[in-house]
């Protein structure tokens, strides 16, 4: 059974941050995309999704925030992911190339604010 997500919506250096918890999958997606949606129409242009608690992640997640990058544009999301099993999702579909991962969201808020992705 799939665990129900919690997210949290702050801002950090101006920067708006949502931050998720539990397993991100067909059932979860809408939750997370409602959270997105409300923080986009609030105005912002730069996004943080913070995954450090999301324990699984299957290809429904990596869809929605393909699609924020493209509604978006390039170099307005980062994401923070820590645990290896969300990070690999990432280098094997080769989506790390088009979202840049980050360790926190100190260091999401920093390389948003100079325009920057990590190396």
């Amino acid at each position: 059974m799939t665990e129900p997500i919690t997210l949290q919506v702050t801002k950090v250096a101006g920067h708006a941050v949502v931050a998720v918890s539990g397993e991100i999958d067909i059932s979860s997606v809408p939750a997370l995309r409602s959270a997105i949606d409300t923080v986009l129409g609030d105005g912002a242009r730069q996004l943080i999704v913070d995954l450090d608690g999301v324990r699984f992640m299957d290809s429904t997640g990596l869809n929605l925030l393909i699609g924020v990058v493209k509604q978006l544009g390039p170099g307005s999301l980062g994401v923070v992911a820590n645990r290896s099993s969300i990070r690999r999702i990432f280098s094997i579909s080769g989506i790390d190339q088009v979202i840049p991962l980050f360790e926190t969201v100190a260091a999401a808020a920093a390389a948003a604010s100079k325009g920057t992705a990590p190396e």
